[in-house]
Parts: C-alpha cells; sequence; structure tokens
C-alpha cells in the first residue's frame, strides 16, 4: 500500500518525466520534461547509488546488467523518480 506522501513524491517525479521511452531489451531511454537539468537528475542518481547517464541534454538512459534481481530494479526506477522529484523545472 503506498501511503499518501510517497504518492506525493512519486506524482512530483512523473511530472518531470515526459511519456517518451524509448529503447530495446534492457537498454532504456527516459525523456525528462522541458526545463529538468538532466545531468543534474544524473548527479543526484549516482549520489544514491545508481549510475545512468544524460544523453541530449534530458533523456537519462539506463543500461542495466542482462542479469539483475527484480529488486535492483525497483530500486533503480525508485532512484530515477527520487533524484526528478529533487530537481527544479524551470518550464
Amino acid at each position: 500500500q503506498v501511503v499518501p506522501a510517497q504518492r506525493t513524491d512519486a506524482t512530483l517525479a512523473l511530472d518531470r518525466l515526459q511519456d517518451q521511452r524509448r529503447g530495446r531489451g534492457l537498454m532504456l531511454g527516459v525523456a525528462l520534461a522541458a526545463g529538468v537539468d538532466g545531468p543534474a537528475v544524473v548527479d543526484r542518481m549516482r549520489e544514491l547509488g545508481v549510475l545512468a547517464n544524460c544523453t541530449a541534454g534530458n533523456v537519462i538512459r539506463l543500461l542495466p546488467p542482462y542479469v539483475i534481481e527484480d529488486e535492483n530494479l525497483d530500486r533503480s526506477l525508485e532512484v530515477l523518480l527520487q533524484a526528478a522529484a529533487e530537481q527544479p523545472c524551470d518550464a
């Protein structure tokens, strides 16, 4: 069950993501909303223990290993959402 505070954080984070995902297999790119600083999101993700990179200014590229536990995938998504929610949106 999701508590209201988490739902608020997740909603804020999802507002920072565009509805654009692209990729193949586990290589995935997620476009951030206009005005969200992609490199800052990547820097924060690194601080939280998840490696990613930023391409084209606002696309976060995720490339997890081919052998990965569900818990690690879930954690990576949580970190992406947290890092995106923490960034101001200048748009």
